[in-house]
């Protein structure tokens, strides 16, 4: 059976199209004996030389953030499966995994980054909702819609789409994010209209209207 060379990857460029390039004598031990070497590796595209783990903290750091980017856009631009984002990069698909977890751990919110942005909406909130699939099952997704900016001040992947998922959503746009209520448009859900009365029962509500066209 044939053996197969696993290539580290570079910690200066991030390739993997490195070669293998002898050894270096780290430690010696009771007289020539128990000799400890530590392999060194050559990177074909940047011409430089390491040994896997002992390269600058920078470098280490840098090449990190760039594969983080790389699976990440893999994983949520093609739809790329977490095993697939691994064979791409030459990585495990766990590695891959965690990669792609470290990055979305540090994405903002939707109502953080309205928080931030202050940006100037109507004040005419259309509230809607929608069921996404996660993993084995549904899960409804709650969101605000600026009628006039078609912005999305706030949205939540809620496990219910029920009354109090609904008033938690009016909540929070109430405060933090401090939307400027001049109007409600939703349709006839019982939750959605439990959740105005109980936070925004001085905002006139308006339900829409679905129109059906004859064939």
């Amino acid at each position: 059976m044939q053996k197969i060379c696993r290539h580290q990857r570079c910690p200066w460029c991030g390739s993997l199209n490195t070669k293998r390039y002898g050894s270096k004598l780290l430690q010696r031990r009771r007289a020539n004996r128990n000799k400890i070497y530590r392999r060194r590796w050559y990177c074909k595209d940047c011409d430089h030389t390491f040994s896997p783990g002992v390269a600058s903290q920078g470098k280490i750091v840098a090449v990190k953030h760039g594969l983080d980017y790389r699976a990440a856009t893999l994983y949520f631009d093609t739809g790329t499966s977490y095993r697939g984002v691994g064979r791409e990069l030459g990585i495990h698909s766990m590695t891959a995994y965690t990669h792609i977890a470290e990055l979305t751990q540090n994405c903002k919110a939707p109502w953080e980054v309205s928080v931030e942005l202050k940006p100037t909406w109507s004040g005419y909130l259309i509230v809607d909702g929608d069921s996404l699939p996660v993993q084995d099952h549904r899960e409804p997704l709650l969101l605000g819609v600026d009628a006039h900016t078609q912005d999305i001040p706030h949205a939540i992947l809620a496990e219910h789409d029920d009354g109090q998922n609904r008033t938690h959503f009016l909540l929070m746009m109430r405060t933090p994010i401090l939307y400027p209520f001049k109007g409600i448009t939703s349709d006839g859900d019982p939750a959605i209209q439990e959740a105005i009365a109980a936070v925004c029962p001085d905002v006139p509500h308006q339900l829409c209207v679905q129109l059906s066209r004859n064939k």
